[in-house]
This record gives C-alpha cells, sequence and structure tokens, in this order.
C-alpha cells in the first residue's frame, strides 16, 4: 500500500484558490480525488467538505477541501450558479461538522443480516410509509448499482421508461435513472398521501407514480425526494433485475446472505 500527500491546489476559474488537501493511501482510489476536486472547483459544495474511504478495514483515500467557515462570499444573480466564496477559513483535516443520515445503513444493514428473514417475514415489514421511505433511501442505491452492474445495456443515464414504459406519462417520458437517483425526477410528493398498506404493496406504488405529474420538468432542477427516493428507486430495481425482485430482496440474496452462510 502506498500514501501520497495532496498539495493544496488553486482553482484559476475562481475568485479564491480552492483549498485542497488529503491523501491517497491505495493508488486505485486517486479518482475519488479528482471527483472531490472537480466537486468544489464546480462550486458543488457550499463551503467546504471532507471524504474518506475505508477498503478492507484499511484507510484508502482521505480528501478535504473548501472553506469551514466562509466570512464573505457572493450570491450569483442566477439561482442556477454557484455561490463564490472570497474570503474564508480553509477546511482542514481537524474540521469538524454535523452528519444527517449516517448511521441508518449500518443499522439496517447490521439487523437484517443478523436476522432470520425466513422465520420471522414480519421483523423487517414497515410500519409507517415515512418508516420505509427513511430506510430504503439509504440501501436502494446499493442495490441499484448491483443490478445495474449486471444490465451492461443499461446506466444511470438511460430512461426510466427504457425498463418501465408505463412511467412515461404526464411530463416524465424523458427522465433518466440518473435523474431518480439524483432527486431531480420532480416527484418529492405525489397527488395523495400513501398509506402503510400502499408502501407494502409495489403494484399500487407503480400505478401512484405511473400517474404521477412531476412538480418540475426533471432533470431540470433539485429537490430532496425524502418520502419517494426509495419507493421510485425499488419500482426500477424490480423492473431491471432478472428476477423482479425488490430492493430488499435483491440486498438480502445477493449481498447479505452470501456472508452469513
Amino acid at each position: 500500500m502506498t500514501s501520497s500527500d495532496l498539495d493544496p491546489s488553486n482553482d484559476e476559474s475562481s475568485d479564491v484558490p480552492t483549498t485542497m488537501g488529503g491523501v491517497v493511501h491505495d493508488k486505485r482510489f486517486e479518482k475519488v480525488v479528482e471527483v472531490f476536486r472537480s466537486n468544489l472547483d464546480a462550486g458543488l459544495e457550499r463551503a467546504g467538505a471532507a471524504f474518506a474511504v475505508y477498503y478492507k478495514g484499511k484507510p484508502a483515500v482521505h480528501v478535504w477541501g473548501g472553506y469551514k467557515e466562509v466570512k464573505e462570499q457572493r450570491v450569483p444573480e442566477r439561482a442556477e450558479q454557484p455561490v463564490k466564496v472570497l474570503a474564508g477559513t480553509p477546511w482542514d483535516q481537524h474540521t469538524m461538522t454535523v452528519m444527517f443520515s449516517t448511521t441508518k445503513n449500518s443499522d439496517k444493514l447490521t439487523r437484517h443480516s443478523t436476522s432470520d428473514v425466513s422465520q420471522s417475514p414480519q421483523s423487517f415489514q414497515c410500519r409507517s410509509a415515512l418508516d420505509l421511505a427513511q430506510i430504503e433511501r439509504c440501501l436502494s442505491a446499493l442495490a441499484l448499482a448491483h443490478v445495474l452492474q449486471s444490465s451492461p445495456s443499461l446506466s444511470y443515464s438511460s430512461l426510466v421508461t427504457d425498463v418501465w414504459p408505463a412511467y412515461g406519462q404526464h411530463g416524465k417520458e424523458r427522465t433518466t435513472i440518473g435523474d431518480v437517483v439524483l432527486h431531480s425526477a420532480g416527484l418529492p410528493y405525489g397527488s395523495r398521501p400513501l398509506t402503510p398498506d400502499d408502501v407494502q404493496r409495489p403494484e399500487v406504488l407503480a400505478k401512484y407514480f405511473e400517474e404521477s405529474t412531476p412538480i418540475w420538468e426533471p432533470g431540470s432542477a433539485s429537490g430532496y425526494h425524502a418520502l419517494t427516493i426509495g419507493l421510485l428507486v425499488d419500482q426500477i430495481v424490480r423492473r431491471i433485475d432478472a428476477k423482479g425482485r425488490g430492493v430488499w430482496a435483491v440486498l438480502d440474496d445477493d449481498l447479505l446472505r452470501p456472508h452469513r452462510e
């Protein structure tokens, strides 16, 4: 395993340099640095950020950049343009910040992998639509990536209608799978509330989303699909997977069960 320090980099297109630092322990993860740097250069981070990857229990890459304290900024004339930081205190390896939803994946995977689902089929039924959406949105992206890897003709740039033709109604015809994953599908909510019974019936959810009208043109904006993204991705996964399985079945059969046996 090799280790190399990153030198602070300047973004010549910005008003002030974009600071960045970090260490790459495993050269296979150097692409992470490139993507992280591009996010900062494009203004996709409001101020600063940090990111670390551990692979097989060992640190692979740790990067940080931007500003932990913004002292002066310029708000753009158009909303789609990034805010420019004009002065600030650089983010460093010791900067602390708050975290949201970071334990949901490990919590659900741990509880799922240590339970005998076949003996207790009710153990993972959600008690409400909110419960299912809150948990499922964290793991649905993992299941989607897994089934996409097994379907070389499809990618995140593929249209949802490539696998789900009936979805292409009411202005949703050009929605891509990537739009859904990036909370850009325009469906943070539907025309009516979902009930606990609804979210346990895939056929009901399919019709619900097929008949929904996006509140913005898909792909043109982004808004947190807190209550719908997991349910939407589950529908897409069912249509990509050769066995027609949903998110939970894909995770259990392919990613969890092999490690329990």
